[in-house]
């Protein structure tokens, strides 16, 4: 039963994470093709960098919280979450 609950924060915690980056890396896209659009390459290139870094994010939060079975404690999500 445990298990069961920590899987669910770990999942929720999964989710809460990667929404809000979800929409930066959408945001970046938007930005990029504005940028591309207007032939302003350093802006291009700055939104190029939001989406590769957001991705990055992305693959952290994957390796840390895990596809299916979080590699951390329900301690540990607990912490993460008062710490945020």
């Amino acid at each position: 039963m445990e298990g069961e609950a920590f899987s669910g924060s770990a999942r929720d915690l999964k989710h809460e994470l990667r929404t809000p980056l979800n929409h930066i890396i959408g945001y970046g896209a938007l930005l990029f093709e504005a940028a591309e659009d207007a032939g302003d390459a350093p802006t291009a290139r700055q939104a190029e960098a939001v989406q590769a870094l957001g991705g990055d994010l992305n693959r952290m939060i994957d390796g840390v919280l895990g596809q299916h079975e979080p590699a951390l404690s329900p301690n540990d999500l607990h912490q993460l979450r008062e710490n945020s």
